[in-house]
């Protein structure tokens, strides 16, 4: 299991084989991660409260949950 207790594919968005199915919890083409702490590991300070949206494998979009546009048909985890 990943850090994040989810796994998501890379580049295209295919259905897991069934030896790989057992440990995929999200397999949704968008995500939607809200209200989560992020740290960019650069030593800023971490942005608190924010949406990340991810689509295709690939992060699509990162901002404040307050103003987090969520696309329709996202799977939401908060």
């Amino acid at each position: 299991m990943t850090p994040f207790g989810f796994l998501l594919a890379a580049a295209t968005v295919q259905t897991p084989s069934a030896g790989v199915r057992p440990y995929v919890s999200v397999s949704a083409p968008t995500v939607a991660l809200t209200h989560v702490r992020v740290v960019d590991g650069t030593g800023a300070a971490p942005a608190e409260d924010q949406t990340i949206v991810i689509r295709d494998g690939t992060i699509a979009s990162i901002g404040p949950s307050a103003g987090a546009s969520i696309p329709a048909g996202a799977e939401v985890h908060d």
